[in-house]
């Protein structure tokens, strides 16, 4: 669509409903080929660069505790210890760096079924180094508090296996 395409029109004429539907479907076609990164005026259409996009919201360390919860987990149960989580600068739960979220649980810990005593994070000291995002809605999730299985090798550990084998 080059300027000489355009419909012709003054300002503050009045148009006839034949010129007008011309015009409006003008608009449409415009609207409709124009994209991100495109604009039109007087002389034309043009190009702008687009500004870069938004970094990736990757994972990032962070510095977990322990803040509830009853059990690290047995044969019988399921761990249940929930964390408060803040950025790597901390250097105690309520000291440094920022808060992240308070009583969370992670998401390992939900996509597994792990029937066994956890060595977790403490409640006191330094933290344990555990792994957090920014889901879709930019909100912060815990992906892992950094807790483990005390014993290791499955097979000297039967219920360590998650629930419906591995």
């Amino acid at each position: 669509m080059t300027p000489e395409s355009w419909p012709k029109v003054s300002k503050g004429e009045r148009l006839s409903a034949r010129a007008y539907n011309e015009l409006q479907d003008f608009v449409r076609q415009l609207v409709k080929s124009t994209g991100p990164g495109f604009y039109f005026d007087d002389s034309g259409f043009h190009s702008r660069p687009l500004p870069p996009p938004p970094p990736p919201r990757g994972m990032i360390p962070v510095r977990c505790w322990q803040d509830g919860g009853y059990i690290d987990g047995d044969v019988d149960n399921q761990c249940d210890r929930t964390y408060t989580v803040r950025s790597q600068e901390a250097t105690a739960i309520d000291a440094g760096g920022e808060l992240l979220g308070e009583h969370m649980v992670p998401r390992t810990r939900q996509a597994t079924a792990y029937k066994c005593q956890m060595d977790c994070p403490p409640a006191e000291g330094g933290g344990w180094i555990g792994i957090g995002y920014e889901d879709e809605n930019g909100a912060f999730a815990l992906f892992d508090s950094g807790e483990r299985p005390v014993t290791v090798a499955y097979e000297s550990c039967p219920n360590c296996e998650p629930e419906g084998g591995t």
